[in-house]
């Protein structure tokens, strides 16, 4: 694989980390605010 090849796969790859990450915090934040109403 040649060096922008690489770079390429290494950019979408931390594209879709931060998207992960997003999606997580959102059900955290999710899970909070049902454990907030409940009490």
């Amino acid at each position: 694989a040649s060096m922008e090849e690489i770079t390429a796969t290494a950019n979408k790859l931390g594209e879709l980390a931060e998207d992960l990450k997003q999606s997580l915090m959102n059900k955290q934040k999710i899970k909070i605010t049902k454990k907030i109403r409940k009490s």
